[in-house]
């Protein structure tokens, strides 16, 4: 008797909200000395925290359903609450080093490059390391990340010169491989998207009861509609 798996067609509507920084706010912030909500940034930092979620201008929160992802007004994520609700703060220490709430004196560093930015704990704490590739036109094309001693990998496409990918592409070692395609239909005034269809299907490894390994298998198309809310500084 083999493994079976009960499919079905997944429609859902996703929201989320984007907040900015507008230009006058931060001229008036810095001729005042205020320091609240902001971070130091390093000159010369290639690739900034709203880089690595494909944010154009200067981005203050996003807001999707449960999720929530805020930045100070350098770019740099401070606080992000995942769909499960957990939610993890970032204590900057020096333009290019972290905390991590959760992970005690743990100190992530950034280091970047030519088209390449890896967050590294300074321990042993895999689970804190990330590394982003970008390409020419600094368009976010590959993230790995460790999530439960799992090493995942996301590459994305563009069209042409689109600055949103069209697909991405999600390894995973235990859950297969999802691939993620995008149709986007609303923008806001920084072009950032605010509304976007999504389908996908997942290849994976089927195991009868015995776990012989059978093959390969896929799931079912599936589509839902995101939604997400800006809000700039």
């Amino acid at each position: 008797m083999s493994a079976t798996f009960l499919l079905c067609t997944l429609s859902l509507v996703v929201n989320r909200t984007i907040q900015y920084y507008d230009e006058q706010t931060v001229e008036n912030g810095a001729s005042s000395g205020e320091e609240a909500d902001e971070l130091p940034t390093e000159e010369g930092l290639l690739y900034k925290g709203t880089d690595t979620y494909g944010l154009s201008g200067q981005v203050k929160t996003v807001t999707k359903e449960q999720e929530a992802l805020r930045f100070d007004r350098s770019g740099n994520l401070v606080y992000c609450k995942n769909s499960f609700g957990k939610e993890t703060t970032y204590e900057y220490l020096t333009p290019t080093s972290y905390h991590v709430s959760g992970w005690g004196e743990a100190v992530v560093h950034i280091k970047t490059a030519d088209g390449l930015r890896s967050d590294i704990d300074s321990d042993t704490n895999t689970e804190l390391n990330q590394e982003y590739t970008f390409d020419s036109q600094k368009r976010l094309i590959k993230h790995v990340y460790c999530s439960q001693m799992a090493v995942v990998t996301c590459t994305y496409q563009y069209k042409g010169e689109d600055r949103h990918p069209s697909m991405m592409v999600e390894q995973h070692p235990e859950e297969g491989v999802t691939t993620y395609h995008y149709t986007y239909t609303h923008f806001d005034k920084c072009n950032n998207w605010t509304e976007r269809k999504v389908s996908y299907t997942t290849e994976y490894d089927e195991y009868d009861d015995d776990m012989n390994y059978v093959g390969k298998n896929h799931t079912l198309p599936r589509e839902y509609t995101e939604k997400r809310s800006i809000e700039y500084w």
